[in-house]
């Protein structure tokens, strides 16, 4: 469990603690509003703790989406590399194609 996580546990068992303790029908009007006060900021820090927490997921998922994004563009780059090589690799075997093709007209008049 992350750091984050127990904290956010411990703030929920604090305000269900609080709302068990404000049910007491000899509470005064006093703790009452202490208890209502300290709920409050709990609920406040529960807010601000997940909101930071969503904003550095987003941080993270925007990074790791950059650098998707750069292998991508580095993957079409070697890609397009490699489109020349089979460019030139195809216009070989084109060329030894054709030089098999005379080769076997040659060979089926019986000239070599």
């Amino acid at each position: 469990m992350t750091t984050t996580e127990q904290t956010l546990e411990d703030i929920a068992a604090a305000k269900q603690a609080i709302d068990q303790a404000s049910q007491d029908p000899e509470i005064t009007v006093a703790l009452q509003a202490i208890l209502d006060h300290t709920a409050n900021a709990l609920q406040k820090l529960e807010d601000e703790i997940v909101l930071s927490t969503e904003v550095a997921l987003v941080v993270a998922l925007g990074e790791k989406n950059q650098e998707l994004t750069t292998l991508c563009t580095e993957i079409g780059r070697l890609t397009k590399e490699m489109d020349h090589i089979t460019d030139i690799v195809r216009k070989v075997g084109d060329t030894l194609g054709a030089v098999v093709t005379v080769l076997a007209a040659v060979v089926s008049t019986g000239v070599v």
